[in-house]
């Protein structure tokens, strides 16, 4: 049985490395700000509170960078991991199974019928209770 070729191309930690850079750049320039403006005379719920504003800023921080350079990486960077090219001759068989309850849509079984996958059996697993939908199923 011949198996897809595969050309396995090498993982690129530099999008997390670009995460955490411009985070920690962010929480470096921020935090001394906002902790400055602690008094020595607060009281201790006070610091507490503020430390925890910290906390909560710095990982709204975190998830903010993180999406955008995701979305930054994906769309510019991104490679694919794995790259495949199928031999047509050994295709698995695939089973297409369309379950319905008094629900069913004519066109769509037929659209699963219509496969451009030469290998596949189609099966309707029906639950209907209404004759005239078990009539039309078996047409």
């Amino acid at each position: 049985m011949n198996s897809p070729n595969k050309e396995l191309i090498a993982k690129d930690n530099s999008m997390f490395l670009v995460i955490f850079g411009i985070w920690f750049l962010l929480v470096m320039y921020f935090d001394p700000k906002i902790i400055s403006n602690i008094k020595p005379a607060e009281t201790i719920w006070a610091k507490l509170t503020v430390g925890a504003f910290i906390l909560c800023v710095d990982s709204f921080w975190l998830m903010g960078i993180y999406q955008f350079v995701i979305s930054i990486f994906s769309r510019f960077v991104a490679k694919p991991l794995l790259k495949c090219e199928f031999i047509t001759d050994d295709l698995p068989a695939v089973a297409i199974l369309y379950p319905t309850k008094d629900d069913f849509k004519e066109e769509a079984a037929l659209s699963c019928l219509n496969q451009d996958y030469p290998n596949f059996a189609f099966y309707i697993l029906d639950d209907s209770t209404e004759q005239e939908i078990k009539s039309q199923i078996d047409n």
